[in-house]
């Protein structure tokens, strides 16, 4: 069985509809689709009212920013999630409450990560509020958070502490690090923090990044170690590395393009980077050129 009404569908096994209250029970296989952020709802059984948009459901699975297309999946929003909850309150066309349930942005049923939390909170088109919760990584709890947040609108950048960063290295002895991310506007951004190598010392990093137009851009890298030295006698090994990348385009036909790469020392590449091909590598290599294109074929300036 199915109701249109405006631009929602619904769908379920049993449906029961008062005509003059708005008010609509359904049973079994049931599905909501629409509205403007291409919200899509699935649960067992549930109570909705179609003016007010407002209703309960039992045993829920739903996606926000995604539009589905029998089995063709569309993104509709920079920032889709999915949710799932043993109980879910709409309160309002872009309103819920999540009870006992999780969420995330990889595709289900077998996420990479997801919040598993008591309570979420979500304003479709703004945050997703998530109260006492574990990060869960393939499903396996790695920490808790009395309170996160999570973006769900369709330019979701905003500025906040991220996810802390703990683990455990031979090399580098209990790592604990923690960034924060700043939206300076639609077009620019920086990330800046720290982690603490609880063997070697203090590693700040940070990343600049803006975009001010769509064919220019410019994307400046920093990361260092303060080491307190390796071995005995102690050997210090720290340093510094800056990436400096750029591409722009002026007029018609000339492109600019700069990779600037400055590195302290070789000896603190092969101690600190965790990628093996550029640990290996002793070269470090940058480059500045602008190019003109004139009938099809390029020169060098």
């Amino acid at each position: 069985m199915e109701i249109r009404y405006l631009d929602r569908v619904l769908q379920a096994d049993d449906i029961n509809y008062n005509s003059k209250s708005g008010d609509v029970a359904v049973d079994g296989h049931v599905i909501i689709d629409g509205g403007p952020n291409d919200e899509h709802i699935e649960a067992n059984r549930g109570t909705y009212n179609l003016r007010s948009e407002a209703g309960r459901f039992e045993n829920v699975t739903g996606t926000t920013g995604i539009r589905l297309r029998g089995t063709r999946l569309t993104l509709t929003s920079s920032s889709p999630f999915y949710f799932t909850g043993k109980v879910v309150e709409k309160t309002g066309p872009d309103h819920y409450r999540v009870y006992d349930g999780t969420i995330t942005t990889c595709e289900l049923p077998h996420p990479k990560w997801e919040f598993n939390a008591h309570k979420v909170v979500v304003d479709v088109g703004g945050n997703a509020k998530i109260y006492r919760s574990t990060f869960r990584i393939k499903g396996v709890p790695i920490l808790y958070f009395p309170f996160a947040t999570h973006p769900v609108q369709r330019l979701p950048r905003q500025s906040g502490f991220l996810i802390p960063n703990v683990g455990r290295s031979c090399r580098k002895g209990t790592i604990l690090g923690e960034s924060i991310f700043w939206a300076i506007n639609r077009s620019t951004d920086v990330t800046f923090g720290t982690e603490y190598f609880s063997s070697r010392g203090w590693a700040p990093q940070g990343e600049f990044r803006i975009r001010p137009s769509d064919t220019s851009f410019v994307d400046l890298n920093y990361f260092g170690v303060l080491d307190r030295g390796f071995g005995d006698p102690k050997v210090d090994q720290g340093g510094h590395n800056i990436r400096l990348d750029g591409e722009g385009a002026f007029g018609h036909n000339f492109r600019g393009v700069a990779n600037i790469d400055y590195l302290s020392s070789f000896v603190f590449r092969l101690a600190f980077n965790e990628i093996f091909s550029q640990a290996v590598y002793s070269e470090v290599k940058s480059q500045v050129f602008l190019a003109n294109t004139t009938r099809g074929f390029p020169t060098m300036p």
